[in-house]
Parts: C-alpha cells; structure tokens; sequence
C-alpha cells in the first residue's frame, strides 16, 4: 500500500465535495508534478484505449504549467524553453486567447472564438489521431492575468469532443 489514513480521509472529503463523476484523487507535491503526472497518465491512457499514437499535447502560448522539464514544456513562455532545449517532443501551442492585447477589431465574442479555433487548426495540422490532450489553465496567471472571453471555453469544448480530444484544466492559480 502506499497511502495513510490522513489520506484517505482527505481524499474522501474532497470526492465528497465534488460532482458525483469526479470520485478519484491523486495527489502530488507540486502543480509541476501533478503536470508531469498526468502527462504520462494520458498517454497510458490512449494506450490502453488501443490508440497508442495519441501521444501530442497542446498548450497555449504564454501558458504556465510548471517549472519541471514537462511542465516549462507545456506551458508556452519562449524564456523557460531557451533554458535546455525544450519544449520537449511531444508538446506543441496555439495562440492565448488574450482579447486585450491582440483581439484587433474584433468583438470578445469573436475573438474568443478565433482564438479557440486555433486549437482546431493544430489538431488538423497534426492529425487528430496523434492529439492526445489539451492543457489549459481557466484564466493564465503568470501570463498576464488572461481571462478568454465568454465564447472560448464553449468553442474549445466543441472541438475536443468532435475530435476525441482529452482536456486538462490546470487549476491551481484559480484555486488561490
């Protein structure tokens, strides 16, 4: 066994607390570590699911996911990758739904849509058999405290479940 009763007590609060279809919990150290993590539980999964080139993730430019290999892989900001050659492969971005700053003429609404048909592009680019995940944060922190417009999650959402697409939220700037 590799738990303890505080353990176990803990995570039974927590499932709990939470919608009825979120019953597991893992925990981890680190936001860093849980990233890692659940970058190697995904692409188990696929393989299980006997889809065993689904192995790439996408990611937003500017995204923070970690300081570790994986993580400073998965998030997007240039200065963390020129520290040792990464993203690492497996790991590709697509443009940050930051309205503000790059949403031109265009209304929230339809850049928050634009935006997340980047998403769509890169998985066409790529091949939606070799997409194993997308990994978001709700709202990027570090870069910049971006909140996507009104009609990027639900965008997002539409184009993960047409292609069979996993999505991992990366919530731990929302939580605090």
């Amino acid at each position: 066994k590799t738990t303890h009763a505080p353990a176990v007590k803990l995570a039974e609060k927590i499932t709990s607390l939470a919608p009825a279809h979120m019953n597991k919990v893992f925990f981890t150290g680190s936001g860093s570590e849980a990233n890692d993590t659940v970058f190697r539980m995904v692409r188990r999964f696929w393989d299980l699911e006997g889809k065993p080139t689904k192995k790439t993730f996408i990611s937003r430019e500017n995204a923070y996911h970690g300081s570790t290999v994986v993580g400073a892989s998965l998030g997007g900001m240039g200065y963390m990758h020129e520290q040792g050659d990464l993203p690492i492969e497996g790991i590709t971005h697509i443009d940050q739904p930051y309205w503000f700053a790059e949403g031109g003429d265009l209304s929230k609404e339809e850049f928050g849509i634009k935006a997340a048909q980047s998403l769509e592009t890169k998985i066409l680019e790529l091949g939606e058999d070799n997409i194993a995940a997308f990994i978001a944060e709700p709202f990027q922190g570090a870069g910049g405290v971006i909140t996507p417009p009104d009609s990027y999650w639900p965008e997002i959402k539409r184009i993960l479940a047409k292609y069979d697409i996993l999505l991992i939220v990366d919530e731990v700037i929302s939580g605090f």
